[in-house]
């Protein structure tokens, strides 16, 4: 099994999306599970413990093997609470590595982007304050009278006559007076 890569100079477009924040919560998540393992660890101490009255020969292998079996689970536990907050620092690395380096690629496209853009002199936008130069409204505008009907609505005259241009006046055939 292999990669297809692209031949040597050829462009390819990668999309290539790290949730950083979904690692961090993993990290959180398996330094819990470490700190836990210490309950278990307990729970071995305390109940891997066989004592007896008789020093008998059948005690004696009993309470050997309880303690090798208490010494291996427990350090079983330790390396995997060890392995679980070792596992969360190193996602924690690599969620900062994904951070920085989306950042160094933000920083290496804006570089790119040249400060002032090059526009030519003519083309250029100067900062003068705009001149209005529309008329002053001298506010002495008063609307003409209109027919009012009876329930104070303007009417409007029409309709308009697309054939003759005016309103309402035409032969509705079509052709213009």
């Amino acid at each position: 099994m292999g990669f297809n890569l692209p031949p040597p100079g050829e462009q390819t477009n990668m999309n290539f999306r790290v949730e950083t924040a979904a690692l961090r919560t993993a990290k959180t998540r398996l330094k819990e599970l470490g700190s836990d393992t210490s309950v278990a660890t307990s729970y071995a101490i305390e109940h891997l413990d066989v004592s007896g009255a008789d020093n008998g020969v059948l005690f004696v292998h009993v309470d050997n093997v309880c303690t090798d079996t208490r010494l291996k689970v427990l350090d079983v536990l330790s390396r995997l609470d060890s392995l679980l907050h070792d596992s969360g620092n190193e996602l924690g690395l690599v969620a900062r590595h994904y951070d920085q380096s989306d950042h160094n690629s933000l920083a290496r496209m804006d570089a790119q982007i040249p400060p002032e853009p090059k526009i030519p002199k003519d083309e250029r936008y100067v900062d003068d304050p705009v001149v209005d130069t529309a008329p002053e409204d001298p506010g002495d505008y008063v609307p003409e009278e209109h027919e009012d009907d009876e329930d104070g609505v303007i009417m409007a005259p029409g309709p308009f006559d697309p054939y003759t241009g005016g309103y309402g006046t035409g032969s509705g055939t079509g052709v213009q007076a």
